[in-house]
């Protein structure tokens, strides 16, 4: 299942920065006692070429663990949320640059880790959810980010099926959630007012 945030493009003024790295820090379990840490079936919790596409774990209906929903072959969770955050500081007033732009050498670099990026299926008696959570930290030379800023991004939506398409919504709102409250915290920190 591929997943693909809105492309912004950059503003004409603010601070210029360039994601210098992305890195993924999620632990992931082979049985876990919550469905919201990440899991693989069959133990492929060891595998980066799974873990770094993993973005859930499909469950029946009372809880037990079945297949794994992944990105793409050639797609990551690291460069999902690359896209994500790149969304989220052009929107918060951002210049972000990528090689080959016109001032990326002196760009200031940032730092993403990831924590927590991960959808899980929670059964009911009347109703079943499927919920997303995802935490990143950013750090880098710059305000607000110095001593790194921690952006979070949550949803949990009520479905009669959990089919590719509810999956795909959940985590596509999920990821709403995490740009309103970067541009939210990030224009409230005063760091690209003119």
């Amino acid at each position: 299942m591929d997943v693909e945030p809105k492309f912004v493009a950059n503003p004409a003024s603010g601070p210029a920065v360039k994601i210098a790295q992305v890195i993924d820090r999620r632990k992931f379990q082979l049985k876990p006692p919550d469905p919201s840490i990440p899991s693989l079936k069959d133990g492929e919790i060891d595998n980066p070429a799974i873990t770094s596409r993993a973005i859930a774990r499909k469950r029946g209906g009372y809880g037990k663990a079945m297949g794994d929903i992944l990105l793409p072959e050639g797609r990551s969770v690291e460069q999902l949320v690359e896209e994500v955050v790149v969304r989220g500081l052009r929107e918060s007033g951002f210049q972000v640059l990528e090689t080959g732009d016109t001032g990326h050498e002196v760009a200031v670099p940032l730092e993403v880790e990831i924590d927590q990026f991960w959808a899980w299926f929670s059964p009911g008696f009347w109703a079943a959810h499927l919920e997303f959570d995802s935490r990143i930290r950013l750090s880098g030379a710059i305000s607000p980010f110095q001593d790194g800023q921690e952006f979070k991004g949550y949803v949990r939506l009520g479905t009669q099926a959990a089919t590719t398409r509810a999956w795909h919504n959940t985590v596509t709102k999920g990821l709403e959630n995490l740009n309103e409250n970067m541009i939210s915290r990030l224009r409230g920190s005063g760091a690209t007012s003119d």
